[in-house]
């Protein structure tokens, strides 16, 4: 299922990924947001685009896992 994101990048240069209610749906490291969302320049400050929810989610496990 495709959602509508809201990706920004914070001042320390981390990436945060929120719905278009502003909800955090991912906060991730900058290799991490230049291996898994090549499509989206990590020279942004703020970015709008559509993309498959379940590309956020494996993420989101994947980080659980590794904690």
């Amino acid at each position: 299922m495709k959602q509508q994101v809201i990706i920004t990048k914070s001042i320390v240069g981390w990436y945060n990924i929120k719905d278009t209610q502003h909800n955090l749906l991912l906060n991730i490291a900058p290799d991490v947001f230049k291996k898994h969302f090549p499509e989206v320049s990590e020279d942004i400050c703020i970015a709008c685009l559509e993309m498959d929810i379940s590309r956020i989610l494996e993420l989101k496990n994947k980080k659980k896992v590794g904690n």
